[in-house]
């Protein structure tokens, strides 16, 4: 595909994709992944799980909504993929309170890899949530969500308020 410049208001240009043309009633083919059964997973805490005050708590995933590549341990609440690569792994939680300090990790094999929090808080409900890329061996590496809140909560158990998912995005 061709690139093309576009001017714009701000300072320089900005390439572009050439868009392909379209003829009859056909749609130009486009290949979206090059990585045939790339895993990917989503799980989710259906148990409400309590997170006692200033302790890192590892995050319990009871329910698998997906799994590819059957790589998410629900019994070690944790992503252990057979591929090697490069993996988007993202978190979220939800707790029925509100907590004025909070952090949301990765682990990587036990060990913290990144913080990435991403805090809302109301008086009624505090989301956290963040994503990050990791490379992880497809043999012994393992990925897991840790939190830290500064006063104990209880955790939401759904699928659209505490939940972990990921996708192979490159090939290791």
């Amino acid at each position: 595909m061709a690139l093309t410049k576009l001017n714009y208001t701000g300072q320089g240009t900005i390439p572009i994709a050439s868009i392909p043309t379209i003829t009859g009633d056909k749609l130009p083919t486009i290949p979206i992944n090059k990585m045939p059964n790339a895993p990917t997973f989503s799980a989710y805490q259906s148990t409400i799980q309590t997170i006692a005050a200033t302790t890192l708590t590892k995050l319990n995933y009871q329910t698998i909504l997906w799994d590819t590549n059957s790589n998410f341990d629900t019994t070690n609440m944790r992503f252990l993929p057979t591929v090697s690569g490069y993996y988007q792994v993202t978190a979220s939680l939800q707790m029925g309170g509100y907590a004025t300090t909070g952090q949301l990790y990765f682990y990587k094999n036990g060990s913290m890899y990144k913080q990435v929090t991403s805090m809302t808080a109301t008086s009624a409900m505090t989301v956290m949530s963040g994503t990050t890329l990791v490379f992880l061996n497809g043999s012994t590496d393992f990925v897991e969500v840790i939190v830290y809140i500064n006063g104990g909560q209880n955790l939401s158990a759904s699928q659209t308020g505490t939940y972990f998912m990921g996708a192979l995005v490159k090939n290791g």
